[in-house]
């Protein structure tokens, strides 16, 4: 057996990917290249903590960090003294991607479209940003406008420009993949043309890719496709089954759109293996998906970054083979701070004991090379310019305060937004010792952000400050006691004060709404379970995993209610579903 750890690494991430698209076309045999991976290596799930917002989650990916240690929570920072605000840089980060830390150690890295923000990085090889790519020309005589500092080394940038794909290079047939009866829809429908740039812009990424893999020497390439991400956000109402408030003409129309993204991004994965070679390592990733089908919200989504990270989910794609992977097997409890340690170790690179990710160890019949451990690779500057002092972010307790000179001004709102992002990825990511005290100081202090309020009241019950968790349901149940959330959080307090049969009552009249709250069904449920009615309890429990794939006491107590039924069989299989989602 060959070591793994002296072979090339290609990297490539299926954004916003799942199982539940991309299974029915395994199974079908439309995805073939990704099936040979999963034959001769190992695959799994991947979790992400929340929010799911695109920079903080790649740069979690990018880092083996979370947010907590990476320092970006959100799309925007307050700077100069807390007088401005500006979007988040890749000067933001605070601490070192896998590029960065391989080129500091002398290995080739060659990184296309990875979803961290401008400018492009310095790396030992070339870096290609997101922004390079857009928006797509409308025909190849176009001016291209390349940003500034979008490639690094900049003098390959007119080169690169060259392998834009424009709107006009996309012949119908190849257009037709996607819409085959697109001649039958009305003139200047403008779906047609969200299509065609999602499909210009990916095949773009794909030019750039495979020219650096041919012309420059690499050990680490890594590329993410922005097809399944792109066209999902339009076109996954559309994908079969029809749901009951889609128009069956216009899911007739753009019901293969979906479908095709993933059978491009497996065409061109095929590419990509072709050049990295058969001895090549290779990872295929997502860290988050689109929302389930059934959950696709109805009508047009308000923009912003909140409102897109609340149409995906936590659920990703991971799939890794190497020499010496086991083959067929599935892995278990893959984190997106999990891919940058195993790039590292695969590349012989020492992994720091300050990353919160691991080593995907498990996925190989062997161990992997040992490599010394050291404390972090922090201590060396990083190669991205240092901010004057002006510019650097100012801390929290500066900003969050009543008397607050800017109070009035938006850099507040930005600062004390972040802040709740940041609370909730610590409380995501199971560490309550560094969410509950920010949770409520925000709460305190941010009277007025009652939406936030389940969040805070969720972190204390969960955590054991139940009479705290209390006083703070009361205050929310005072306002809102009509809502949903304030049923449930009036019944909360009603089984802690013991009176079960009130708080069974108003568990069931907040749950008649079915509002997306998977800890009211998991309470439901448990009241149920004690009661005896057990088919309620189940069902209580499947609502709650329904509503959050992801939460771990749905599938606890599903497993609760089989053993008690008796159904042992179905109890380990729940089981084993908690597994996945918390190993």
């Amino acid at each position: 057996m060959r070591n793994p750890t002296t072979s090339k690494v290609l990297l490539v991430g299926w954004n916003a990917a799942g199982w539940d698209v991309i299974t029915p076309l395994l199974d079908g045999g439309e995805l073939p290249n990704l099936a040979g991976l999963i034959k001769t290596g190992a695959m799994g799930g991947m979790t992400s903590s929340r929010p799911l917002m695109e920079p903080m989650v790649y740069t979690s990916v990018a880092t083996g960090k979370y947010p907590s240690k990476h320092g970006i929570f959100g799309t925007h920072e307050v700077y100069d003294h807390g007088r401005s605000v500006r979007p988040i840089t890749s000067q933001s980060r605070r601490a070192k991607a896998f590029w960065e830390v391989l080129s500091q150690k002398g290995v080739s890295c060659n990184v296309v479209h990875f979803p961290t923000p401008e400018p492009a990085e310095q790396t030992n090889g070339t870096f290609v940003s997101c922004g390079f790519f857009g928006p797509p020309r409308a025909s190849s005589w176009s001016p291209v406008h390349v940003p500034e500092d979008s490639v690094s080394p900049a003098d390959l940038a007119s080169t690169l420009q060259e392998f834009i794909v424009s709107l006009e290079d996309l012949d119908p047939p190849t257009v037709g993949l996607f819409v085959p009866r697109m001649r039958e829809l009305p003139p200047r429908d403008k779906r047609l043309a969200q299509v065609a740039r999602g499909l210009a812009h990916t095949l773009s990424v794909h030019a750039v890719a495979t020219w650096l893999m041919e012309r420059a020497e690499w050990r680490v390439m890594s590329v993410n496709y922005p097809a399944i991400e792109v066209l999902s956000r339009g076109f996954l109402r559309y994908h079969p089954p029809r749901l009951d408030w889609v128009d069956e003409a216009e899911f007739n129309l753009f019901s293969n759109v979906v479908n095709s993204s993933v059978r491009l991004c497996d065409l061109l994965l095929g590419r990509l293996l072709q050049l990295a070679g058969e001895n090549a390592t290779v990872i295929v990733y997502s860290p988050r998906a689109y929302v389930a089908h059934h959950q696709v919200p109805r009508g047009t989504v308000s923009p912003g970054p909140h409102s897109e990270a609340e149409q995906h989910r936590p659920q990703g794609i991971f799939v890794i083979r190497a020499d010496g992977t086991r083959q067929g097997e599935l892995i278990q409890g893959v984190r997106e701070v999990d891919v940058c340690p195993t790039v590292l170790r695969l590349c012989g690179v020492d992994v720091p004991k300050d990353m919160d990710g691991r080593v995907l160890a498990d996925a190989f019949t062997q161990p992997l090379s040992q490599a010394k451990a050291i404390k972090t690779w922090e201590t060396c500057p990083p190669t991205r310019p240092e901010l004057p002092a002006d510019m650097r972010p100012i801390p929290w307790t500066e900003m969050i305060c009543f008397t607050s000179a800017y109070a009035h001004r938006p850099p507040l709102l930005v600062q004390v937004q972040n802040d709740w992002n940041q609370a909730e990825a610590d409380l995501d990511s199971s560490r309550p010792d560094l969410a509950v005290p920010l949770l409520t100081r925000l709460y305190y202090t941010c009277a007025f952000w009652t939406d936030m309020v389940p969040l805070v009241a969720d972190a204390l019950y969960v955590n054991g400050l139940v009479e705290q968790a209390v006083t703070v349901m009361r205050n929310y149940v005072a306002v809102h006691g009509q809502r949903p959330t304030g049923k449930f959080m009036a019944a909360m307090i009603a089984q802690y004060e013991g009176r079960d049969s009130e708080a069974l009552g108003l568990f069931e009249e907040a749950a008649e709404d079915n509002p997306p709250i998977p800890q009211l069904y998991f309470r439901l449920g448990e009241v149920y379970r004690r009661t005896g009615d057990l088919d309620r309890a189940l069902e209580c429990h499947r609502r709650a995993v329904k509503v959050d794939a992801n939460y771990i006491l749905g599938y606890l107590g599903l497993t609760l209610v089989h053993r008690k039924t008796g159904d042992y069989e179905a109890a380990t299989q729940q089981a084993l579903k908690a597994l996945t989602v918390e190993f």
